[in-house]
């Protein structure tokens, strides 16, 4: 069914806005609305002898989201989208709770241009920096290349040759910047950041350094020209002899150029060095004189690596890169859990399991179809390095119950901040809690009813909680309720009758996981003031099903079990 536009819902909402507009020197693009049903209206603002030229375009959703704005004949170096031209006048990213119109807009655009003239006031503007987009200007394929830190800081040459592995992954050109050579030193990226691509074919070319931040440019020419003004010779002769790939019939860029300039980082009005590469526009001609290759500019989008970098996000959660913790389990809830735990930004994890990744697993686990066969632990190490290629990972391929040297296990539990079983197997449970008890380490339990239906989280603190079997005397006598499941339990044996699997879906396991990943992570973190503050409640029940319809979770603290012969 054919929708009306805004104009056409509101047809006196449209009336007023073009006769304010009008009003304003503005007028309406005829063409845009009648083959494109867009409402634009465009027109010039003279401010202080200068004139600016304005589009105000009207989004389909208006009067919902506001218009927007673009300066079509200046290209300023802040707040400004550097592709589409368009002006940024209010945070987007906050709920406006209110409406903008034509008018709110053209005044807006006033003030941001005396902002632009005069500097803008810190109150009109975020705390937050506003990096240069150069990578916007390229046309053809895109790239995308990882600036390790250590290599932009530690740098102390005015020219130099870098090296990046780089491959095409469909149609983006990604890869790391791995060293830069000058002045007969060398500094490499550290080799965690080096293992990312490794794979990768390494390419060269040659960079400089300035003491400034680049001009939006369209052209290698332009870039080429504004570094010989500011004191480097020969630049596009330099970036050719560095660049040996272009001895290559099939290679896909020209010369490649590298520039570390100063631009805004972190705060508003903050700066510090950043790194961007260009493929320089370029006509390749080989030894045939009739095989000419020409190659487009292309600006990489440069992104900084470091550990501080990658978790900003997360940074309540520092003090975890120097926290350990050991997962027995890993199907559908523990490999969850420990892709949780590294992407919290925990620095050390052993991970116990013997089994490997089937094809019904892949529906809930970590793990998919282009592993399978593998060790689930090899599975899950791959994933979690590819969230944090910071974290160490020990993997222990075995059955806890059959494990050779009972004095390795104990070492590995003694030795962690934390021990996690989501095994669901009670001797295993026992015997973890044995262990874990003898080196007081606190232990996380975790486990899915048949179905899904529920699940349970609870942590053992020894000396502070009541113990593993408090909580099993506390289930028996009613105190900690019991979960819920199907009427009829359903097994499946894809392995034969040893080797049961239980239906249930992955949203609901989840949940179970995410529950037992934050109860574990708020152990680790007591005492540390800027994380989560610590819970009370030791036991986690979680229903998915079983209860009408109704989402429920039961949460408890648990102490030593009156009968309790354990502790």
């Amino acid at each position: 069914m054919p929708t009306l536009t805004w104009y056409e819902r509101y047809p006196h909402l449209f009336d007023e806005e073009r006769e304010t507009l009008l009003q304003q020197g503005f007028s309406l693009e005829q063409v845009a609305i009648q083959q494109h049903k867009l409402v634009k209206f465009t027109g010039t603002i003279q401010f202080e002898g200068e004139s600016f030229n304005i589009l105000i375009e009207y989004p389909k959703a208006f009067p919902h989201f506001p218009p927007n704005a673009y300066c079509q004949n200046v290209q300023f170096q802040r707040h400004q989208d550097v592709q589409s031209k368009r002006l940024c006048l209010y945070e987007e990213w906050k709920d406006l709770d209110f409406e903008v119109f034509g008018h709110n807009i053209v005044e807006r655009i006033k003030e941001w241009l005396h902002g632009y003239k005069y500097g803008f006031s810190p109150d009109s503007e975020i705390n937050g920096p506003e990096p240069k987009q150069y990578h916007q200007l390229t046309s053809g394929f895109r790239g995308i290349i990882l600036t390790p830190r250590e290599l932009i800081d530690n740098w102390s040459f005015s020219e130099a040759v870098f090296s990046m592995r780089i491959a095409r992954l469909r149609d983006i050109w990604q890869g790391i910047l791995v060293d830069i050579s000058g002045a007969g030193n060398t500094i490499q990226a550290q080799p965690i950041h080096q293992e990312l691509y490794k794979n990768y074919p390494v390419v060269h070319g040659m960079c400089f350094d300035v003491n400034s931040t680049p001009p939006y440019f369209h052209s290698g020419v332009e870039i080429v020209q504004w570094l010989e003004a500011h004191g480097h010779e020969n630049v596009l002769q330099k970036c050719i002899s560095a660049s040996h790939h272009l001895q290559d019939q099939n290679s896909m860029f020209g010369p490649l150029l590298g520039i570390r300039f100063i631009d805004e980082d972190e705060l508003r009005g903050q700066t510090r060095r950043r790194f961007m590469i260009v493929a320089i526009d370029f006509q390749n001609q080989f030894q045939n004189p009739n095989s000419i290759r020409v190659t487009p500019m292309c600006i990489f989008e440069s992104k900084d690596i470091s550990e501080e970098v990658v978790f900003r996000r997360v940074a309540e959660l520092r003090p975890l890169q120097n926290m350990s913790a050991v997962i027995v389990g890993l199907g559908t809830i523990g490999s969850s859990i420990a892709l949780d735990l590294a992407k919290a930004g925990i620095g050390k994890v052993a991970l116990v399991d013997h089994g490997s990744l089937d094809v019904g697993n892949v529906v809930r686990h970590v793990g998919n179809l282009q592993q399978l066969g593998q060790l689930k632990i090899e599975a899950v190490t791959a994933h979690m390095k590819s969230h944090n290629p910071y974290i160490e990972i020990q993997e222990i391929p075995t059955y806890v119950g059959a494990f050779q040297d009972e004095e390795v296990l104990t070492n590995w539990i003694s030795s962690a901040d934390i021990l996690i079983c989501a095994v669901g197997h009670s001797p295993t449970e026992r015997y973890l809690d044995r262990i874990a008890r003898q080196s007081n380490t606190p232990t996380v339990y975790t486990f899915s009813s048949s179905g899904a239906w529920s699940g349970r989280a609870f942590r053992v603190i020894p000396g502070t909680t009541g113990c593993y079997h408090c909580h099993q005397y506390f289930i028996d006598d009613g105190t900690l309720p019991p979960l819920s499941a199907p009427p009829e339990e359903l097994v499946i044996f894809d392995n034969g009758c040893a080797i049961p699997a239980f239906p249930g879906s992955g949203l609901d396991t989840g949940i179970v996981s995410n529950l037992a990943s934050r109860l574990a992570i708020q152990t680790l973190l007591v005492g540390h003031p800027n994380a989560y503050e610590p819970t009370q409640n030791d036991h986690i029940v979680w229903y998915s099903r079983g209860k009408n319809g109704n989402l429920e979770i039961v949460q408890k603290s648990v102490g030593k079990h009156a009968h309790c012969k354990w502790c």
